[in-house]
């Protein structure tokens, strides 16, 4: 049997030609053309083995029969000719392939899709044995070959065009004059889009998808499917206490460590009328979506689908027991209008025509229709969620999305990242950006959505829904159904069960760890030191990389104090402090959040970056917050010191008695008639070991 050519015009159909024995392409013997569903397309390409018994064995029907079965032909061909769109024309450009795969050449079309083998584009290396095959009687003559090459035929490869001996210049390619319309207006609209944003260098031109905004307009609004915008409760299952919380508090963990410098050196690079890079925001859309997603077995997040070279493919995707559920982002969104566009869906009608496309394209199989519930990013600042309904001839018959579109100046409710275009005001440089710099302390109402969404594919695909459980180290499962979050830190959530006189700290695993062994170590050794109920501390359930540990006694920060509780609390914290440090610890990260009055006593608290004095190589990571950080100890100083701790001790008092801050930062507290005399001895001497990076423990005053 003789092998089949397929050749394709910008993705629309493709049609099979016969070749002769040695695979030489005869165009003038067309026997088929057929219409592919387009979720097969852009896929012609290398020669991977399947001959046309293998195709027939899988579809138990001859190849090119059928739209069905036309598929595993494409890319088993040999030649392969694939006809491409261009960026540049309003015309097609064909790209005929070698029977080895080797090399391509490019050759116009006119407007009416009329292939012109002698406007030679472009060529490409062939290897010489294709050289020397122009008949006499094709109407290509070496004059036309040199005219249109610059050269002289056969000097060199890049004469190889000569191969067109096999193609007949009678063949011509008939292109349905609508779709080749919607083509030109799509090319138009996109250059445009291309000019204004600026966000891709390469803009693939797929007719038979009839891009976004035309399929959209034909299909959806001309079709009359009923598009409305809904409150997210109608799309979305209730949230599950305690789990935004966590999930947020895993991609905090991850966000800290997350270079996010690209975002302002794009930034800069623009000016303030240009729309930012889309592509820029991608790797940080998904790290917070799967982040979203931690813990839920069978849920994967996943980029872009580079295997595909059409436009049909979303910039992020989600998998629900192999259920694509995609998501597409735009580096602007659309507004609502009042009188034109109430819901703005006409507004934002690229981006929902594009997950539209998509599940067209791909995602519907033959026969059935399905609901797919997909997502639309604003860059990385907000989000929506649009349902989209079919029925079984692949029609929509409904578009919801959730929540409302604001109207133009106003903020739209799901929001991500809300602080986003504020990061050139707040970083100067680039180099120390991270992307929990764009994220606020709290999980914000676009990622507490984005939990739901989940939990509601997860539902959807009939996946069961991971629970959120605290299991203790004996396999005790803790009950959390009246759990409530009544504190935040920079790497934990404090966690009281009803009213309960203790807390749960939850934090990274080694983080808790790290503190469940600085706890024990000074146990009974020290006073005014939050103290931990042995036995209860475990793992999270349902978040991956989470612990926790509990706490004794349910405290207050201090936010000030009074000249006359100095001395009272000073006396509390030197004797923790002093404690800590028989005990060979460092605390590292003593400021007034960490003073905590428990039953009216100050206590210290937070130990999850404490460290033994002996540990070099902790001591040498620069850690703390700045504002109550030692001054005397900075990046390349050396390690941190005792003293660092009792400096830090003396900054927060300070700042609790609102002192001014000075160049010498505790020179007022010392100089103060009203401050106790032993804390300025303390406090002096705190100094001088701190300047002088003593490791020495200071002698315990009296």
């Amino acid at each position: 049997m003789r092998p089949k050519i397929w050749l394709c015009f910008a993705e629309v159909a493709w049609m099979e030609f016969a070749t002769d024995d040695q695979g030489t392409l005869d165009i003038s013997r067309i026997t088929k053309r057929i219409n592919l569903r387009p979720e097969f397309l852009g896929k012609a390409g290398a020669n991977d083995g399947i001959t046309i018994e293998m195709i027939r064995l899988a579809n138990g029907s001859t190849a090119g029969e059928s739209e069905d079965t036309a598929v595993p032909v494409l890319g088993s061909a040999q030649p392969a000719a694939h006809l491409v769109d261009s960026t540049k024309l309003p015309v097609a450009m064909i790209w005929l392939r070698s029977a080895e795969g080797l090399t391509w050449m490019e050759f116009a079309t006119d407007d009416q899709g009329t292939l012109d083998i002698s406007r030679i584009t472009k060529r490409i290396n062939l290897r010489p044995e294709f050289f020397g095959k122009v008949g006499a009687d094709d109407g290509i003559t070496i004059e036309k070959i040199r005219a249109a090459n610059g050269s002289t035929a056969g000097e060199s490869e890049d004469t190889a065009v000569l191969v067109l001996g096999s193609v007949q210049p009678a063949a011509h390619l008939v292109v349905d004059r609508r779709l080749f319309e919607e083509f030109v207006a799509e090319l138009s609209f996109r250059k445009a889009k291309r000019h204004k944003t600026a966000y891709t260098d390469s803009i693939p031109i797929p007719v038979d998808e009839v891009q976004e905004v035309t399929l959209w307009e034909h299909e959806v609004e001309k079709g009359g499917v009923p598009c409305t915008t809904e409150h997210v409760d109608m799309l979305l299952d209730p949230e599950r206490a305690l789990l935004a919380d966590l999930r947020y508090l895993h991609l905090w963990h991850i966000a800290r460590n997350k270079p996010a410098g690209d975002i302002v050196r794009m930034k800069r690079s623009r000016n303030r009328s240009q729309a930012d890079l889309e592509q820029v925001y991608y790797s940080h859309a998904l790290t917070i979506m799967r982040a979203s997603a931690q813990g839920q077995e069978e849920v994967f997040v996943l980029g872009e689908d580079h295997t595909f070279h059409d436009s049909a493919r979303g910039d992020l995707r989600v998998y629900v027991r192999n259920m694509e559920h995609p998501s597409e982002m735009k580096a602007v969104n659309g507004s609502s209008n009042a009188l034109n566009d109430p819901t703005g869906i006409l507004s934002n009608k690229a981006a929902f025509g594009k997950l539209h496309n998509i599940i067209r394209a791909k995602l519907l199989k033959e026969g059935a229709g399905g609901t797919f519930l997909c997502t639309f990013l604003n860059r990385i600042e907000c989000i929506w969620f649009a349902k989209l309904e079919y029925d079984s001839e692949r029609r929509m018959i409904r578009c919801q999305v959730a929540p409302q579109i604001p109207a133009k100046g106003l903020m739209p409710s799901a929001q991500i990242c809300p602080r986003l275009d504020e990061i050139l005001d707040d970083n100067p440089s680039d180099k120390d950006v991270m992307l929990a710099d764009l994220l606020d302390r709290e999980p914000p109402s676009g990622f507490r959505c984005l939990t739901r969404y989940i939990d509601t594919l997860c539902r959807m695909n009939d996946v069961p829904i991971i629970p959120v459980a605290f299991m203790t180290d004996d396999g005790t499962c803790l009950d959390m159904e009246q759990a409530r979050i009544v504190a935040r830190g920079s790497k934990s959530l404090i966690i009281q069960v009803g009213e309960e006189d203790a807390v749960f700290k939850v934090g990274p695993h080694n983080s808790i760890q790290n503190e469940k062994r600085n706890l024990r170590a000074v146990d009974g050794r020290a006073s005014n030191i939050r103290v931990m109920d042995q036995g209860v501390n475990g793992i999270v359930k349902g978040v991956e990389g989470l612990a926790f540990i509990k706490l004794k006694g349910c405290g207050r920060c201090i936010s000030s104090m009074s000249w006359e509780q100095l001395a009272e609390f000073w006396t509390a914290m030197e004797k923790a402090l002093s404690g800590l440090h028989v005990c060979s610890l460092l605390h590292r990260d003593i400021k007034p959040d960490n003073m905590l009055l428990i039953d009216e006593q100050l206590v210290l608290n937070d130990f999850d970056i404490s460290c033994l004095a002996g540990d070099s190589v902790q001591l040498k990571q620069y850690v703390g917050t700045p504002e109550f950080r030692s001054p005397y100890w900075t990046p390349g100083a050396g390690v941190y010191v005792p003293a660092d701790d009792w400096v830090s001790l003396g900054l927060s008092f300070s700042w609790l008695l609102s002192l001014p801050r000075v160049d010498d930062p505790l020179r007022g507290l010392i100089d103060d008639p009203r401050t106790p005399q032993d804390m300025k001895i303390k406090l002096s001497a705190a100094i001088n070991h701190a300047k002088a990076r003593d490791r020495e423990f200071l002698n315990l005053l009296t």
